[in-house]
Parts: structure tokens; sequence; C-alpha cells
């Protein structure tokens, strides 16, 4: 029918090939050009690393790790601090993947509201007016109460007064003292944490902390020390 009415049945187009101008350098290319990649096994290169033949991840191919290495990326601030910046505005955000101590015990707050929207019977949040006033009624001050929110506040701060103490035990425990035996700081876990956040809320001082409750602690000998160091620091703190 085409050909009967003289319409063409094939037609010309370019194909365009896209170069590299104006577009943002990938992980690989950077650590390239940088001297962290080998060009006989470009390969191996991988966004989480390749692995041996025991399947063990190496780490000198993982390019997030890689990347993690650099200076310029470890002090690069966020796009919202950077127009913050333009603005005459200093943003400080808290560390990542550590929503327990981020900023008043927001994290706390937004579980609290998104709690009460999941307890809301589906039927009502079908409709878009009724997601939305779901929405209004997880986020509203009947759910969110001044002393919810005190108390998520409280909260955080504990976990930050937490991670402070830890810091300054660290510190502190760089410097030998006359004897020079000075023990070396346990690394630092969530359990470690959480242990010293139970041992504040449970004694004020490190002098009423029950003897008994320290040997059963699931601790190394050198965890529990530091475990007593911490809370003394979170004592002090609070009280000052």
């Amino acid at each position: 029918m085409c050909e009967n009415l003289g319409i063409s049945t094939k037609y010309q187009h370019k194909v365009i090939v896209e170069g590299w101008a104006n577009k943002p350098k990938g992980s690989l290319q950077i650590l390239y050009e940088r001297g962290f990649i080998d060009p006989l096994n470009i390969k191996d290169y991988k966004e989480i690393g390749s692995k041996d033949e025991y399947g063990i991840v190496r780490e000198e191919t993982a390019l997030k790790l890689l990347m993690k290495q650099q200076h310029d990326f470890m002090t690069e601030v966020t796009l919202l601090q950077l127009h913050a910046e333009k603005l005459g505005v200093m943003i400080d955000r808290s560390p990542k993947c550590h929503p327990e101590i981020a900023g008043e015990g927001i994290e706390y707050v937004w579980s609290l509201a998104k709690l009460k929207y999941r307890f809301m019977r589906i039927n009502a949040k079908r409709s878009t007016k009724g997601f939305h006033d779901a929405i209004a009624t997880a986020t509203s001050t009947d759910n969110l109460t001044k002393i919810k929110i005190r108390k998520c506040s409280k909260r955080a701060r504990r976990y930050m007064l937490a991670y402070w103490a830890f810091q300054a035990v660290d510190k502190d425990e760089q410097q030998p003292d006359a004897n020079n035996n000075a023990e070396h700081i346990t690394h630092l876990t969530h359990k470690v944490i959480e242990k010293a956040i139970k041992t504040y809320k449970r004694h004020r001082t490190v002098d009423n902390i029950d003897p008994k409750w320290i040997k059963n602690l699931m601790l190394e000998k050198k965890e529990a020390i530091l475990l007593q160091k911490v809370v003394k620091k979170m004592t002090t703190y609070s009280l000052e």
C-alpha cells in the first residue's frame, strides 16, 4: 500500500556515538589517572573488589575502598553543604550510618511517625486524600507530642555522650602514664556502646557499679576496664 501511494518504506538517520566530553568521570577512570590501577589487570577492578581463588575479596581491587582513601573525596562536602556555604550558612551533619546520634533525636521521631502510619488501616490510605490525611495524622502534634520528642532527644544525647566519652578515653590512653603501661583501647563496637549506655543509665557513678554485674558481662577484661572508664567520663560530662 505504501508503494502504491508513493510512500517510502525506508528512512535514513544518523547514529550518534556520544563521547566523554562534559560528562563526569567514573571511579575507574579517576583512580587510573592517579596511578592506583594496574593497566595489565584492569578487568580485576570492580566496585566491591574481585575475589581470589579462596573466595576472599582483594581489597586492592575494590574501587569503593580505593576512592575512600583519596583525600579530596574524604573531605568533600555534600551538595547541601556546598549550596549552604554559598549562602553563608554552615551545616554540621551527623556521621553516616549512625542514626542514633542524628540531630535532636530526629530519626527516633521519624520512626514514631512511620510506625503510626503503618498501624493505620490500609483502606483509609488507598485514596489520595486518605493518604495525605494519614500523613498529617502521623506527623501531627497529637502523635508526636512534646514529651515524646524530648524523650527521643534525650536518647540521642545519651548516645552522643557515649561516643564522646569513648573518644575522650581513647585520647587519654594515647598518653602513657609514669609506668608506661597504658592499656590499649579495645575496638569500638555497637555492643560496647550499648553496654556503656545501659551501665550509665543504671548507675550514676562508677563507684556504684555492681561488681557481680561487671563479672557477668560478655566482654573481655580490657573491654570491662574500658567500660568503667567510659561510664566515668559520661558521668563527669553530664554533671558539668
